[in-house]
């Protein structure tokens, strides 16, 4: 079995359709709606959507005009003893305070 890497400059991230790039373009969309909640998926696994919260650190979920909060609502157990539930981005822009 190898040792998981560590410290592995890549480049670039990984192309769309990856586990979490699946969902930038409802970016865009959250984007152009700032401060408004847009449902991305539903029936989503929990510890994916919490995946892409720490995947949101990053560009196009983090820029220097804000950032993306990934919210979960409506959670359930299912038959299979994981949980699920319904996935929302909302763009919070940053503030620009004049002092």
């Amino acid at each position: 079995m190898s040792e998981p890497s560590q410290g592995k400059v890549v480049g670039k991230l990984p192309p769309r359709g990856s586990m979490n790039t699946e969902w930038d373009d409802v970016v865009l969309i959250a984007q152009q709606n700032p401060n408004q909640a847009v449902e991305v998926a539903t029936d989503i696994n929990v510890v994916k959507i919490n995946s892409v919260r720490q995947y949101a650190r990053r560009e196009p979920y983090t820029t220097a005009e804000g950032r993306i909060e990934v919210s979960c609502r409506g959670s359930v157990e299912k038959e299979d003893g994981k949980r699920y539930g319904t996935m929302y981005f909302t763009w919070i822009p940053n503030s620009k305070r004049k002092k």
